[in-house]
């Protein structure tokens, strides 16, 4: 059998090519990853606000709605499919990593402030609550 053959070749020719390659792949790692993690934050986004829509509508709306607005404020109207009224998760991918881990935050924070404020033996009377 033969040695590198012809892939053998082309791998010891294309020096000045290969080192370019290399640069650009270096670039689209990086790229990749920044995907990567706004994929997760879109994903973490569309859990969260789905678990609230099976589990309490009430703060699902409460919720859905300063996000809807805020992707609203951030996307020009030509691009994206949301409206005030409603939430396409789609356009959550259209905003930058900073806008989605905002988004993020304030969803992590919400949810947050409802499970330590339901957790038994608070102590902490809910007057002033509904204003």
């Amino acid at each position: 059998g033969g040695g590198g053959g012809p892939l053998g070749d082309a791998m010891g020719g294309a020096n000045g090519n290969s080192r370019r390659m290399k640069l650009s792949k270096k670039f689209a790692s990086r790229n990749d990853q920044i995907q990567a993690q706004r994929s997760n934050q879109v994903e973490l986004i569309t859990v969260m606000l789905e678990a609230l829509e099976h589990e309490h509508e009430l703060l699902y709306h409460a919720f859905l709605f300063p996000v809807t607005e805020f992707v609203c404020e951030r996307l020009a109207p030509e691009n994206r499919e949301s409206s005030r009224e409603e939430l396409f998760f789609e356009d959550l991918e259209k905003l930058s990593l900073e806008d989605i881990s905002r988004v993020c935050e304030f969803l992590t924070e919400k949810i947050d402030g409802l499970s330590s404020r339901t957790k038994p033996g608070d102590g902490s009377d809910e007057e002033g609550a509904g204003s």
